[in-house]
């Protein structure tokens, strides 16, 4: 057994707490569900079939798309994710495997649908991660990929300064909770895009998750959703939005031979 990396360590000892932050707010409040949303509305364009979630944690978007007909399959650095994600959904736990988006323990052509929430901005290699998720897609596969947005004033706030001073501290002083991760993958768009077009991945879609004050989203949480689809769909989405999610697709030059003949193109609509 080869000895445990720094993500595996980190993401084992988190596991439980971020299992269970899936169930701190209602799923109208809570940021990763509202993701997770905009997620299953855009894999919900294509007809259910065989999707890969590259770094699945605890199992929760799996779930999800196992209850709207997916055939579903995932990896994880953290045997403990792994475990959790198994013991949600028992009857997939054969497909559900502990392994690197890097190097991905599944066969060329398998799958219809990938996803990547989270996870590229902790990748040491995202060129290699992005060649290895397009030999997984079949021609005419869908990859959909959540990152932090680069451009944002949070998440240059929290990333360059916040996480900056943790660290200090945490190097000097052991209290709280692990140190953060580092994260060599934290990408632009525009850097994104490349390389996603570098490993043959189509671009069709970029949406912005903004996300509007806790206050407002737990006493309005519809109407801070709307509010925020609006504003991430605006000439500030861009700024404000904390999260991007692109969904792009494997190139092929024969269509005719995809499960889908007819591919609508995606659009944005407020969640109610």
């Amino acid at each position: 057994t080869a000895p445990a990396t720094d993500a595996e360590r980190f993401w084992d000892s988190e596991a439980a707490c971020y299992d269970a932050a899936h169930d701190r707010e209602d799923a109208g409040r809570n940021p990763l569900w509202i993701r997770m949303a905009v997620v299953l509305r855009i894999l919900g364009r294509d007809p259910p079939g065989r999707v890969l979630d590259c770094g699945m944690g605890p199992g929760h978007l799996l779930l999800e798309l196992e209850r709207r007909g997916w055939i579903v399959s995932g990896v994880d650095v953290s045997g403990e994710m792994v475990a959790l994600a198994r013991a949600r959904l028992p009857e997939a736990a054969d497909r559900l495997r502990h392994g690197s988006v890097e190097a991905l323990p599944f066969p060329s052509e398998g799958y219809d649908a990938a996803v990547a929430t989270g996870v590229l901005e902790y990748v040491q290699d995202v060129p290699r991660a992005l060649a290895e998720v397009a030999r997984v897609l079949r021609p005419g596969g869908l990859f959909v990929v959540g990152a932090p947005n680069t451009q944002a004033v949070r998440t240059v706030w929290r990333h360059r300064v916040v996480y900056a001073v943790i660290r200090a501290l945490k190097s000097r002083l052991r209290f709280g909770r692990p140190l953060p991760l580092p994260r060599p993958g934290l990408l632009s768009r525009r850097h994104l895009e490349a390389l996603l077009a570098g490993a043959g991945l189509v671009v069709e879609r970029v949406e912005y998750l903004v996300l509007l004050p806790g206050p407002l989203r737990a006493l309005l949480p519809s109407v801070a959703v709307r509010v925020a689809a609006r504003v991430g769909g605006s000439r500030l989405g861009p700024f404000l939005g904390a999260q991007l999610v692109v969904a792009a697709r494997k190139s092929s030059d024969d269509t005719h031979g995809a499960r889908s003949h007819s591919r609508p193109r995606l659009e944005v609509r407020e969640e109610s």
